[in-house]
């Protein structure tokens, strides 16, 4: 397809999509148990027969309608369509007009608006939420991206946890790791790990998002427009997909470092 052809389909989405009415039918399709005939949905939703068969040619032509035996069905396009929809209009709409989502795996960024993600405006209901619903007896933790030290320090001094006894990864750049050289085993971010169960890994390439999640959840750290990460505020994603997806982007991350010794930084 030439770049005009993607232009002419892309604007083609835009306008099926900017349809009230067509939105409606997304949503009756997604929330139906089964597939609905055409007079099911035309009763449903009170719209004269040549207006909707206008509406679902439309849906049809660009996927986001699946059509069979002359029933209608929604099918992972209008659970796609929808959940941009909701990320662009509930509570987070002001967050990610202003930050970019810096993730080079396109289905990982794909998959992201899957996801349901809470704006958390301050540190200090982070740190609330993490010792309350994150890191209660974790299983494992990893941590990953861009690091701001000072935030890391403080958010550290007020939480206080113990992750001694708890698997745990790291994959940092080199431009961070060296950063961390010569580092006080006295210092918080050490005691608060253990050589014996900590692993840590090195990027040649710089990451421009920053995370931490358990088997429970996590958060993560995204860059503003000026593309400067933003450690002022970030997104809680809790649950078994968000999880998912939080392991395959630290897992993507791994694939480009190798590990060193943590005791090397002391």
């Amino acid at each position: 397809m030439c770049e005009s052809e993607s232009l002419d389909n892309t604007e083609g989405i835009l306008k099926t999509l900017g349809s009230e009415t067509r939105l409606r039918i997304l949503v009756l399709l997604s929330k139906s148990e089964s597939d609905m005939r055409f007079s099911d949905i035309a009763r449903a939703l009170d719209i004269h027969k040549s207006t909707l068969e206008d509406h679902l040619r439309k849906l049809v032509d660009y996927h986001f309608v699946s059509q069979h035996d002359g029933k209608y069905t929604a099918n992972i396009n209008t659970e796609y369509a929808l959940s941009v929809l909701d990320i662009c209009n509930n509570t987070t709409e002001a967050y990610f007009s202003t930050h970019n989502l810096s993730i080079p795996d396109k289905l990982l960024r794909y998959e992201f608006t899957r996801l349901n993600p809470e704006v958390l405006g301050n540190m200090l209901t982070l740190v609330d939420r993490l010792q309350n619903e994150l890191y209660e007896q974790p299983e494992y933790i990893r941590v990953g991206g861009a690091l701001d030290m000072d935030l890391e320090t403080a958010l550290l001094e007020i939480w206080k946890p113990d992750f001694t006894q708890t698997d745990s990864e790291f994959v940092f750049s080199r431009q961070i790791i060296e950063s961390l050289k010569g580092i006080s085993f006295d210092s918080v971010l050490m005691q608060s790990v253990s050589t014996n169960v900590t692993r840590l890994f090195c990027m040649e390439k710089i990451c421009n998002i920053g995370y931490g999640f358990t088997d429970q959840g996590g958060a993560l750290f995204l860059p503003d427009l000026d593309n400067k990460l933003d450690f002022s505020q970030c997104l809680l994603l809790q649950g078994h997909f968000a999880v998912d997806w939080f392991n395959r982007l630290h897992r993507s991350l791994k694939e480009q470092a190798v590990e060193i010794d943590l005791s090397d930084l002391l």
